[in-house]
């Protein structure tokens, strides 16, 4: 493949990243000239208590019950509170937003979610209890805007609660994991090389996510 193929391919995820790497070079600026580490972030967030840890969690469920991206509240998340406990609010307010959605899906049927939503209809079919963890999980981890659509299909398609949560928690994860590396390398106190992996598997799932695989463009195109 020629250079201009490759680029005219892959455009949009090459001016995504671009994006990213110049806001992510300002921050990091920022985070050196200034000294910020883990913390000092924590002795300030501290003096707001237990009402700092509920209100991100509150912003992250509002966050997820639209469809408006809020890939940016994982990076907040995980800055103020670290990767662990950011991580895990961030993870439970988009897993109980996933909850309601499967629910309100399973509630106002098929016809409902459909026409609301009706990119939507062409998954239905492809999704079966045979192995729908997996094609729910490949559907969770590439849809870039927004996860209520993953939520809606497997409300109305033919899967139980369990697959549906598995495959809530696999599609889930390498984003976390990817924003727990990326946002630690960003600390005065934190080596710089610490991001590479968090690139790797953020980079890595753009570009798979544009791979001619067959079961996994089904539901990406």
């Amino acid at each position: 493949m020629s250079a201009g193929k490759f680029i005219k391919r892959y455009r949009s995820i090459i001016l995504m990243l671009l994006f990213i790497i110049i806001i992510y070079s300002i921050l990091l600026y920022v985070f050196r000239r200034y000294d910020i580490n883990q913390q000092k972030i924590h002795d300030w967030i501290n003096q707001f208590g237990a009402y700092s840890v509920l209100a991100l969690f509150f912003v992250q469920f509002i966050g997820s019950m639209t469809p408006v991206p809020d890939a940016f509240l994982t990076a907040i998340g995980m800055l103020l509170y670290g990767p662990w406990l950011g991580g895990l609010i961030i993870f439970t307010g988009m897993f109980i937003a996933g909850n309601f959605h499967f629910f309100v899906a399973k509630k106002l049927g098929k016809e409902y979610i459909i026409k609301k939503f009706p990119e939507s209809e062409k998954l239905i079919s492809k999704i079966n209890s045979r192995n729908a963890i997996t094609k729910l999980t490949y559907l969770r981890m590439f849809m870039i805007v927004t996860f209520d659509v993953a939520s809606y299909v497997a409300g109305i398609s033919n899967v139980s609660y369990a697959q549906f949560a598995i495959s809530f928690l696999l599609g889930l994860l390498p984003h976390l994991v990817s924003y727990g590396f990326i946002t630690f390398g960003l600390f005065a106190d934190g080596s710089p090389w610490a991001i590479l992996p968090g690139v790797i598997i953020f980079v890595g799932m753009f570009f798979i996510a544009k791979l001619p695989r067959k079961d996994k463009n089904e539901f990406i195109n």
